[in-house]
């Protein structure tokens, strides 16, 4: 029976086995790419193929369209026999309506007989050949044996009497003595495939079905053909020498196991990305997308061995959303692990040509020629993310690097202990997580991903396992409200839904993204989604809406704003601005010069910095000076917002509302300064409309006073750049908006620049 390790092998041997090769000779690529024969081998799989296998011998289609390549492994040694099966619709009708009804394909395996003989006799004799002809007829020959109580009668004669001439003479290509030989089939091939274990029961044979069909098991047409042949008679099958895989995203009306037929063996499905009922897919059956699924089992049982095939399925289910991408995910998920994310996204296959295939096997080799592949293949601690729960999936993140890589990338797959191999691959990510995971132990808050941030990172990862598993895009949940947890870098969103209005309409987008996230936002307006935010390494702008929602900055200037709700906002590392919205938010900037902004009617808010920088906007405008009211308050000149001391530090805006500051305050933080007293003397402002002292001219006629600042009205220009002059004796100078410059010159004077880029001298 054939291990998950060599189940590519076989099924693209099996898938070989529909090429012409009597048409091209030496040529093999030629017949592997043969478009007239929808052969789709790419450049990439076909050199490896070359590299590793050698066409011995090869019969094109005889009478009952039977065809058989004998294949040499050049490292081994080792000899394979692949089987076709049918090569259009209506062929495949009629061998499969002959099974059913006679319990086996007597012709085809007839000649299966045949070509054995044919291959073991000695070159240029001839053989004892079986022949089938209708047992009934007035022609049949006397020493007929009736097969069963069918209608055919079996014939030996010599093997140059046979119709068909690529069968009268023998090749003697496999060698006298020969034990041990693989056989592999599609479709009819893998029913013939099964079939030569019963004919040739004294070989030792791995057989490999793929979507093959089965028997009438204890059919006497069955018993009476395998016996006349020389084969096992009664029920004798030998289970342990068979397996036969189909794929399990369409019905199995090929590889079927019920009433009709049997599979006298392993039984198996695996995952295939399309049940189309178009050429090639043909309802799950075709072969290449078998062989491109084979392909990821083998990447994976060789890379980690303890993986069985049924966890391999759920890997692979649990990679994507979108059935299309699903094989192409599920390698990249391996290749960012052991190659690092800059490498370029694998091309999703579309069995149109050659090229349509190359990206997968191109990328399948580079994968397993790389170092970190080589390094931990055979030995590697892979786990599945699916198997994990979101709470186990944040714990074990914080502790183990490769969870964390499965975490942060929202990977199918983690890898315990992987070592240098893992960080070789991914330097810059694993200083980050290191530094951090040294700081969690001093016991420092001071963190680029946050305890928050993994919670949720990896609520994310496991509600995306749970809409991958099923192309749904979305995982069913209790509570009255919708969750969307969205990746805004990649554009990744996972959906943990709950009203029945969205799992209604989620149910008809077959995991479309684009559709998942336009019915999202209507699920929001409605007052029913929270929205859990990821940013990527650039600025990113990310919004909220009505409920409590959760958003990430991280690195980048972000622009991060809840709306309503009690919100959760973290800008990360970089310049980042804050905007809470309505309702009691929480609002941490991170590394970086953060604004927090703040406006009339939006809650009582909590910021949190790590360094202090940055800057506070209330009602637009910066808050910068506070003058002091008594020991424990201050307040800024107009009156509007005070600083309390008390268990926190703690502004107070008039209206309502307020903005904590956490347990300690420092003159500059936040770029606010406290002074003990209020200046006096005149007030000054900027952002007034000049006097123009003659409206019939185009330009301003502006005067100065006699201390330099233009004459004005009490017209409001916002954001206009003044230069504004004190007296020698104490003023309040406020710029407002604008980039403005602002000279006291003598006296006890107070400040204020405003927003903009202001000089105060």
């Amino acid at each position: 029976m054939s291990a998950v390790q060599d189940l590519f092998q076989q099924a693209q041997l099996a898938e070989a086995a529909y090429a012409d090769f009597a048409r091209f000779g030496t040529n093999v690529r030629g017949a592997l790419q043969d478009a007239s024969r929808n052969m789709t081998f790419s450049d990439a799989q076909a050199t490896a193929f070359i590299n590793t296998w050698q066409v011995i011998d090869h019969i094109p289609d005889t009478a009952s369209d039977f065809s058989a390549t004998i294949f040499r492994n050049i490292q081994t040694g080792a000899y394979s026999l692949a089987i076709r099966g049918s090569t259009s619709l209506t062929d495949f009708a009629a061998d499969a309506a002959l099974i059913v009804l006679d319990g086996t394909a007597v012709r085809q395996v007839v000649d299966l007989y045949n070509f054995w003989q044919r291959s073991t006799t000695r070159a240029g004799l001839t053989y004892v050949a079986a022949q089938v002809v209708p047992y009934f007829s007035p022609l049949t020959p006397s020493n007929a044996i009736r097969v069963g109580g069918s209608a055919y009668g079996i014939v030996f004669t010599n093997s140059s009497e046979l119709a068909d001439v690529t069968l009268r003479t023998a090749t003697g290509v496999i060698p006298a003595g020969l034990g041990t030989i693989n056989i592999v089939g599609h479709s009819l091939g893998g029913h013939l495939t099964m079939a030569f274990t019963r004919l040739f029961p004294a070989l030792t044979t791995d057989a490999l079905g793929i979507n093959g069909l089965g028997f009438k098991l204890g059919n006497s047409t069955v018993d009476s053909l395998f016996s006349i042949l020389g084969g096992v008679g009664a029920n004798a099958f030998t289970y342990s020498k068979i397996q036969n895989i189909y794929g399990i995203a369409g019905p199995e009306f090929a590889a079927m196991n019920n009433f009709v037929l049997q599979q006298p063996g392993d039984f198996k499905g695996i995952y295939i990305e399309s049940a189309s009922p178009l050429l090639p897919i043909v309802g799950g059956h075709g072969a290449a997308q078998m062989t491109d699924s084979a392909a990821l089992y083998s990447v994976y049982a060789k890379f980690a061995p303890n993986l069985t095939l049924e966890q391999i399925t759920t890997l692979l289910k649990s990679a994507s959303p979108i059935a299309d991408r699903t094989l192409e995910s599920a390698l990249d998920a391996l290749r960012i692990v052991l190659q690092g994310k800059t490498l370029a996204e694998t091309n999703p296959t579309k069995y149109e040509g050659t090229d349509a295939r190359d990206s997968l096997y191109r990328n399948i080799k580079a994968l397993q020629d790389s170092a970190a592949y080589s390094a931990l293949s055979g030995s590697a601690a892979l786990r599945l993310s699916a198997q994990e729960n979101a709470d186990s999936l944040a714990q074990k993140a914080k502790n183990d690097f490769g969870w964390f890589l499965a975490v942060q990338e929202l990977l199918p797959i983690a890898i315990e202990g992987g070592g240098s191999a893992l960080i070789g691959a991914n330097p810059d990510l694993y200083g980050r997580w290191s530094a951090d995971r040294v700081k969690r132990i001093d016991g420092s808050s001071d963190l680029e991903f946050t305890n928050t941030y993994i919670a949720d990172r990896a609520k994310m990862l496991a509600w995306w396992m749970v809409g991958n598993a099923d192309d749904r895009g979305y995982g069913p949940t209790t509570g009255g409200e919708n969750w969307q947890f969205l990746d805004v870098a990649s554009g990744k969103a996972a959906y943990a839904l709950s009203t029945a209005s969205a799992i209604d309409q989620a149910n008809t987008m077959a995991g479309d993204p684009k559709r998942l996230a336009s019915m999202f936002d209507a699920e929001m307006k409605r007052d029913l989604g929270h929205r859990v935010g990821f940013g990527g390494d650039i600025g990113d702008q990310i919004t909220g809406g009505s409920l409590d929602d959760r958003l990430y900055g991280m690195a980048g200037d972000d622009m991060l704003q809840g709306r309503g709700g009690n919100d959760l906002i973290e800008g990360g590392k970089d310049d980042d601005v804050l905007i809470g919205g309505k309702g009691d938010d929480s609002l941490n900037g991170g590394q970086g010069y953060d604004s927090y902004v703040w406006n009339t009617g939006d809650g009582n808010d909590v910021a949190i910095d790590s360094d202090r920088r940055g800057r506070i906007v209330i009602n637009g405008s910066g808050l910068k000076l506070l003058v002091k009211q008594t020991p424990a308050t201050w307040t800024t000149p107009d009156g509007k917002v005070t600083l309390t001391q008390g268990d926190t530090w703690k502004l107070t805006i008039n209206g309502g509302g307020s903005l904590d500051l956490g347990a300690s305050f420092t003159d500059g933080d936040y770029g606010i300064w406290r002074t003990e007293s209020a200046a006096g003397g005149t007030l000054l402002r900027g952002d007034l409309k000049p006097i123009d002292f003659d409206i019939t001219t185009p330009e301003e006629n502006i005067h100065v006073d006699s201390f330099g600042n233009v004459e004005v009205t009490t017209t409001e220009v916002p954001g206009r750049n003044d230069r504004l002059y004190g007296r020698e004796t104490a003023d309040t100078i406020r710029g407002m908006g604008g980039s403005d410059i602002l000279n006291g010159k003598g006296g006890n004077d107070l400040m204020e620049g405003g927003s903009g880029s202001d000089i105060l001298v």
